[in-house]
């Protein structure tokens, strides 16, 4: 007590730090839990009042610092050092709230996918996504779900630690880590929307990976209401859609499903029509021409209105150009083959014609970018006088491209009798029906590119999609879909590799020797 006494600058500067602490101790609390409570609200207003008094007591000794040669240099620095954590804050404050991200990735894995914003742009009603996943497994699920609700202010989630939690998880059903339940807003009797649950995957070691393709196929089932339904033409040699042979179309059936799409084959000799719940008919490289009566059964369907989409291959397939005619487009008998190295890159032959060139004017292209393969395609042209259809290209080959007649048996004729490309491969085409409601029609001169074998090949999956959802009028799915991290490692053949081992294990050393050994001698 004697020494305060006799030294009450002492007591004052323990006084000033006490209360500096006290400050420090709410921003680090603020700072820690993310949060300014009441807590943190005590201890600044404690602090900045014993600041405030300690100055007090200390003003006289504060006049006669300032006054001092050092201190005014002092001060100029500690003025400097706050207007640059300023100018700091500052940018870090409108940087929080205007996010900006560089993704560099080759499939933009860390950005959303078009589809994916259109999707969440569209939203209607509100959405919640509750995420199962442990406290120390969760950084990547959290990253992906904040993405989604930046995008629309209709979507909320929330992360729940099911060990910290476990009533929450059974309320939800859910029984293993990294589910995310994704649950719309019911919106009255009838139209009950019922919750999904998407499971993260397991990647390396304890790591759970949320996949993008799966959470928006998931939401864009649990917003959508009544049943969409595809039938697939059968009788006449066409894909099938439940093969899982590189020729089938069980890729194709899955992902149209994960679009809410429910997917059923048709034999119109049974039916004898199409049924009247179809929101689109899908031929698929028919082998054998549809009879008469069947023609007519699908002109009915498309006065009504209906939507079609004709998958035909070169000949000897079915060209069904009786059907097509109807409406102003025109299968012609050759073959495409582009000899140019344009799909090198993907590893495909002359026969896989390589698509780069989109018409803008229809919506199925109109922001598509991607690059396509049609292997084994044949022309699909408009007709010159259209009538009242209206017909627009979609997709048509390079310049390099050419074009070989094929007769009734498939054999190719001379390259000499070849045309010079470019060539339309795919067109839609539209009419206006007797109730002022649209028909739609696509024709692509190639079943192949969406078979097991090349539906995931560059943008063919995505191409395909665009078609079926703006026949069934859902033009807002219509756009390029979620990306998954793809396999980009260096194939070598065993003389590549040896000439590699060659030079980096013995020339490079060697080399490496013989100058340094060059160099010592040239010091000497």
């Amino acid at each position: 007590m004697e020494g305060i006494k006799q030294h009450p600058w002492m007591a004052a500067s323990w006084f000033g730090a006490a209360a500096t602490g006290v400050i420090l101790a709410g921003l680090v609390r603020w700072s820690v839990n993310a949060l300014w409570d009441w807590e943190c609200t005590a201890f600044a207003g404690v602090g900045l009042f014993a600041l405030v008094w300690w100055a007090a007591l200390r003003r006289a000794t504060i006049a006669r610092s300032v006054r001092a040669r050092g201190v005014r240099f002092g001060t100029q620095t500690g003025i400097s050092a706050i207007l640059l954590a300023g100018i700091l804050g500052g940018v870090n404050f409108v940087a929080s709230r205007h996010n900006i991200r560089w993704d560099f990735t080759q499939e933009h894995l860390f950005t959303l996918s078009p589809q994916t914003r259109k999707v969440l742009h569209s939203l209607s009603i509100p959405v919640r996504m509750i995420a199962f996943f442990p406290s120390t497994r969760r950084a990547q699920a959290a990253d992906l779900l904040r993405r989604y609700a930046e995008e629309s202010p209709r979507l909320q989630y929330q992360m729940i630690d099911p060990d910290q939690d476990p009533e929450a998880a059974k309320r939800y059903g859910v029984t293993q880590y990294g589910s995310v339940v994704v649950e719309a807003e019911q919106n009255g009797p009838g139209r009950e929307r019922k919750p999904l649950i998407v499971e993260a995957e397991q990647t390396g070691g304890q790591s759970l990976a949320l996949s993008e393709e799966k959470l928006t196929n998931a939401l864009i089932k649990v917003t959508r209401t009544g049943e969409r339904v595809l039938y697939f033409l059968q009788g006449h040699g066409e894909g099938d859609i439940g093969s899982t042979e590189l020729n089938g179309y069980s890729r194709v059936k899955q992902a149209l499903e994960d679009q809410g799409y429910t997917v059923k084959p048709l034999i119109l000799a049974r039916a004898k029509e199409v049924p009247s719940d179809s929101a689109a008919l899908i031929i698929a490289g028919p082998a054998q021409e549809l009879l008469p009566g069947e023609v007519a059964a699908v002109q009915r369907y498309l006065q009504h209105p209906g939507r079609l989409l004709i998958l035909v291959d070169p000949p000897p397939a079915a060209s069904l150009a009786s059907l097509l005619a109807k409406w102003s487009i025109r299968p012609l008998p050759e073959q495409v083959l582009d000899p140019s190295a344009a799909g090198r890159m993907y590893g495909v032959r002359p026969e896989m014609p390589l698509v780069t060139e989109y018409d803008a004017r229809q919506v199925i292209t109109r922001d598509f970018r991607l690059p396509t393969i049609f292997p084994l395609v044949r022309p699909v042209v408009p007709m010159e006088q259209p009538g009242d259809a209206s017909v627009l290209p979609l997709a048509q080959t390079a310049s390099t491209s050419i074009a070989v007649p094929r007769g009734p048996s498939g054999t190719a004729a001379t390259p000499a009798r070849a045309r010079r490309g470019p060539f339309v491969i795919a067109v839609t085409s539209t009419r206006q029906t007797r109730d002022g409601r649209e028909a739609r029609v696509v024709a692509i001169g190639s079943s192949n590119f969406v078979s097991n074998a090349f539906f995931d090949k560059a943008g063919n999956g995505d191409f395909f999609l665009n078609c079926i959802n703006w026949l069934a009028e859902q033009e807002s799915l219509i756009s390029i879909r979620p990306r998954s991290l793809q396999d980009h490692r260096v194939s070598l053949t065993d003389e590549q590799a040896r000439w590699l081992r060659l030079w980096f294990v013995f020339v490079m050393p060697a080399a490496a020797i013989a100058t340094g050994a060059f160099v010592l001698w040239r010091r000497r």
